[in-house]
């Protein structure tokens, strides 16, 4: 296969050949097809697919978060997302970029939970001098697993007076950089809604494990149709796969996953 072949096949896979996606149909046939993908393209040199260039069609002018206020194709493609996140088509991580995460096929999240996730998720986190999260992470922790999906300012009212709007945001990337939470709706008025991931994933409102000798958990209550079915059992090889090489050894395990469904190295760039 030639460099132009190679590339020419890249194109077609990311959607960026002149046939854009426009249906939840095709938008969810996308997903699973790359794997993974960000919404606009990345800062970093990594080659990437984008939701918003499968949305264009094209990867020309593409905007970054920062301009697309002004965009309607991003504004279009941000709604399409959404749609994807409530129908359980994808989901999505914070690597860093709040406005703009990873997306991730069903069929691959499980694996990146494994790598990433609180190795045991039904525990409510706690602060402390060497815990990842502070007083205010948990306390929206609680406030959300008592009152989720809630959006940002129902948070605020429930936290109470005091509780700035920047301070809150902290708090919550704290969860959602160890997919404690994740983002599940959006409203113009409202903004994000937010949810225990686990609860989300698996549409129930409890989670009880099962007792397999796995040391992580895995979860017997998988809702039917949440797209993630027995996959879920991979948390209990969570011990074994966390690793200090953090997003290299990430970014290289959901590579392999993904290019070991299609056989052909063109959905990204390891």
């Amino acid at each position: 296969m030639t460099d132009q072949e190679l590339q020419q096949l890249r194109r077609d896979k990311w959607r960026i050949n002149g046939q854009p996606v426009r249906t939840l149909d095709d938008a969810r046939s996308f997903i699973e097809s790359v794997g993974f993908c960000q919404l606009y393209p990345p800062r970093s040199s990594v080659l990437l697919p984008t939701l918003l260039g499968a949305w264009a069609g094209s990867d020309e002018r593409l905007p970054n978060p920062q301009q697309a206020f002004a965009d309607a194709r991003a504004r279009e493609a941000t709604e399409l997302m959404v749609r994807l996140l409530r129908d359980h088509g994808a989901y999505e991580a914070n690597l860093g970029e709040e406005s703009n995460s990873l997306l991730m096929a069903a069929s691959v999240f499980p694996y990146f939970y494994a790598l990433v996730g609180e190795r045991n998720p039904r525990q409510s986190p706690k602060a402390g001098a060497r815990a990842p999260y502070s007083q205010l992470a948990c306390d929206a922790h609680e406030a959300i697993r008592r009152g989720g999906p809630i959006s940002k300012q129902q948070l605020l009212t429930t936290l109470g007076k005091g509780i700035s709007g920047a301070a809150l945001d902290r708090a919550l990337i704290e969860l959602w950089s160890k997919l404690r939470i994740t983002r599940v709706d959006y409203h113009p008025e409202q903004g994000a809604s937010w949810d225990l991931l686990l609860r989300w994933a698996t549409g129930r409102q409890t989670l009880e494990p099962l007792d397999d000798g796995g040391g992580a958990g895995r979860y017997s209550n998988i809702a039917p149709g949440s797209g993630l079915g027995d996959r879920f059992q991979v948390l209990r090889w969570h011990g074994r796969c966390r690793t200090g090489r953090g997003r290299v050894v990430l970014w290289t395990f959901c590579f392999s996953f993904t290019h070991s469904r299609g056989g052909e190295c063109i959905a990204g760039r390891a």
